[in-house]
Parts: structure tokens; sequence; C-alpha cells
């Protein structure tokens, strides 16, 4: 008999924001693969577990748990955020169709680390939005901008993802650039490093006085639409809706 795959979402800000679910099936699993850093404030949970933690390689994790489970033994890959969202997901999905795999997968969501940083931001999210990840070594830059562009064009709040990539905070500049051309310097932008950890830092800006420099590689960006403003240090997006019709 093959065991289950479980994708497990650990959301940020350690077990106070691990749902109800996937700390369930964290205690039901024989097998739990993961990133040392993402496993670290699951102690309590995991204790008694056969844990695996191979160097940073989706690829591996994705391997080991197709060992075990086709082993008869039930496993969970424990993935920050969302499994299904810049996450493991998507690689082990592909790893078992290039294999030729049938392996029962479950996919547990968490919180995104987007849903994280708007809530410390304020509501930065409360009209239509796009999300983007500025990895360097995840995609091709034309295709970045294309999308980022598009995004501008349609008014839409933007989530930026890897703001700054392996390579530097190149893409970021390039960016602010951008949105320099399409929207005013006085738009709101918040930023959230270290999200859910001691050392988390958010902070209100704007687009003309955001340094690039200052964005670390564990921050995420949220970027306002033409109508974002500031109130109380905090950044909000308007909701609009025709009177007596709701939302």
């Amino acid at each position: 008999m093959t065991g289950t795959v479980f994708l497990v979402g650990l959301g940020f800000g350690g077990i106070a924001y691990l749902t109800p679910e996937a700390h369930a099936v964290l205690k039901r699993v024989e097998v739990i693969v993961g990133h040392e850093s993402s496993l670290r404030c699951l102690k309590r949970i995991i204790k008694g577990k056969e844990i695996m933690v191979p160097n940073h390689n989706p690829l591996e994790r994705s391997r080991l748990a197709v060992s075990c489970a086709r082993e008869g033994r039930d496993v969970a890959i424990a993935s920050a955020g969302h499994p299904g969202i810049y996450a493991i997901a998507s690689t082990f999905y592909g790893y078992l169709r290039e294999n030729d795999l049938d392996i029962p997968v479950v996919v547990i969501p968490g919180l995104t680390m987007g849903d994280y940083a708007a809530a410390r931001l304020g509501s930065p999210l409360g009209a239509d939005h796009a999300v983007i990840s500025l990895a360097d070594r995840a995609g091709a830059w034309r295709n970045t901008k294309a999308a980022l562009t598009a995004a501008l064009a349609a008014d839409f709040v933007i989530v930026v993802y890897n703001p700054r990539g392996k390579l530097g905070s190149h893409r970021l500049k390039r960016v602010l650039t951008l949105v320099l051309l399409a929207r005013s310097g006085e738009t709101p932008v918040g930023l959230v490093t270290n999200a859910g950890s001691r050392l988390e830092k958010v902070g209100v800006t704007s687009v003309a006085t955001l340094d690039a420099g200052d964005v670390k590689v564990n921050s995420l960006l949220v970027i306002g639409n033409r109508s974002s403003f500031i109130y109380q240090g905090k950044m909000i997006t308007p909701r609009t809706y025709l009177p007596g019709l709701g939302y």
C-alpha cells in the first residue's frame, strides 16, 4: 500500500499561526521532511517523528517524500507559508509528472506571507491586487517586467515577493522606476521584514522615498494603487461599492 504525501503549510509566526488541520496532519504522519528553519518552531509537535532535513533543494525533498510513500508510510513536506504559493507544491507535482508517478497527495493550506504582511500593514489589499515574484533565479526579467507593466496599467495593488533576489536589488530598482512612471511618488509602500519572528519589522513609506538598499532578502513589499493612502501609520486601500448593493 502506498502512503500519502501531505504538503503542509506552516504559515508565519510560529506555532500560533499553524492551522488545526496542519497541526493534526503533523501529529499523524510518520515522517516529516523540511528545512531546519521551518521545523524549529514545531519541536513539541514533531517530537519522536522521523525527521529528514535535506539541503536547500525542493527536488530532493520531493524525492525523499516519494521514497517514504512508496514504502507505505505517510509523510509530510513542511513548507513556510502556503505550499501552493511560491513553494513546494508546484515542484512536487512537477516531480511526479516528470517521473510518471501515481502518489496520493494532499495539500494543507497555510497563512501566506502576503496575508500575514497585509494584516500587519493595515488593509492594503482591500481592492484587486496582483502578486509578483522578483526571484532572479526563477524567471526571466522580460516576463516579470511584462507582468508588472500589466498590473500597473490595471491599477492593481502589487504584492512583491522576493524583492531582493539572490543577486541583489537590481530588479527592485527597475521595478521602482517603472512604478514611478505609472504612479505618483507619494504612492504608499508597505514593507515587512522577517515576518513572524522576533526580528520582525513593519514600515510604511512611499515609492519615492523607499531605498531599495534597505530591502532585505526576507522582506515583502506591498505597492499601493492610485487610491491607496496612509492613515495613522497604516496602509489602506479602499474597497468601493454602490450604496445599498453591498460588495
